[in-house]
């Protein structure tokens, strides 16, 4: 048995393999919110891949129905797992990102759209164990709305933030922000009859 465990996968060769125009539906009935989501469409490339240690080019793209993109290149090897790239998303809804978050997320977000990428590596099943690092050159927020969960009115306005070259590495359990920048005005609310505005630009380092 231990054998067949370790025996190495089949030396399979992909030259070219494209799918078009797919669409997936979604739901987590798990969440209070029991969120859904469609992508469509979805196109698929896998290039030059093989099941041994030579890694494959790969891309995936798709769109959601609220016009959110989702784009994913990089390069795959199956023995051992391992991939690097890029994945990047644009005009993700701060809605949706909270419909998924609810259970973990201690505020409600109502409004805004956030726009990332990452250029990553990955690699599983060598005596190092899992591997993750990551590099995300800006993380931007337009628009957010936030406020308590329950109640009627937005606490907090926040035209942009952005989070410039944040760096993530599982082995060594880190997170690192290079630069957090806060600007434009930014209302905060927490009586619905009381409201404190102000016009700010800050930059955390």
């Amino acid at each position: 048995e231990s054998e067949d465990e370790d025996s190495p996968l089949p030396d399979v060769w992909i030259e070219d393999l494209t799918a078009g125009r797919g669409r997936v539906n979604f739901a987590d009935n798990s969440r209070r919110m029991k969120p859904e989501k469609t992508l469509s469409p979805i196109e698929f490339a896998l290039k030059d891949s093989r099941t041994t240690s030579e890694s494959g080019g790969f891309k995936l793209s798709a769109a959601s129905e609220r016009g959110e993109r989702f784009d994913w290149t990089g390069r795959l090897s199956l023995q051992p797992l391992a991939s690097n790239g890029r994945i990047a998303i644009a005009r993700l809804k701060a809605r949706s990102a909270y419909e998924f978050l609810s259970d973990e997320l201690p505020f409600e977000l109502t409004d805004g759209s956030f726009d990332l990428s990452a250029d990553y590596k990955f690699s599983a099943g060598t005596q190092a164990g899992m591997q993750l690092d990551a590099t995300l050159p800006r993380i931007s927020a337009t628009g957010l709305g936030l406020r308590a969960q329950g109640v009627d009115n937005d606490w907090v306005t926040l035209p942009s933030a952005i989070l410039d070259n944040t760096r993530l590495s599982l082995a060594r359990h880190q997170v690192a922000i290079e630069t957090l920048r806060v600007n434009g005005r930014a209302c905060v609310t927490r009586d619905p009859g009381l409201a404190l505005v102000e016009d700010f630009g800050q930059i955390l380092d």
